[in-house]
């Protein structure tokens, strides 16, 4: 599993499974979506608006994700900040 945060656009991505294709997007809700492959598999995850914290255990349950469930609450408790422009 890796990461990464795009502080211009606040937006934390999380492949689960680094190079598989995705088959299709599940959006959760406005502000959380998962990329499953052919077999159903959650290859990855993306946060909106990451910097104002995100739900992650319901996201284990639903996708079965009970093997990376400690790395991904150690995700949900870092602090990520957006870019602040002027």
């Amino acid at each position: 599993m890796r990461y990464t945060y795009d502080s211009e656009v606040d937006v934390l991505t999380v492949d689960l499974h680094p190079g598989q294709l995705v088959a299709r997007t599940v959006e959760v809700d406005d502000s959380r979506h998962a990329d499953l492959n052919a077999d159903g598999l959650a290859i990855s995850l993306e946060f909106l608006a990451a910097s104002i914290g995100f739900e992650i255990d319901d996201l284990i349950d639903r996708f079965s994700l009970w093997e990376q469930k400690s790395a991904l609450q150690d995700l949900q408790h870092r602090d990520f900040k957006p870019t602040i422009t002027a």
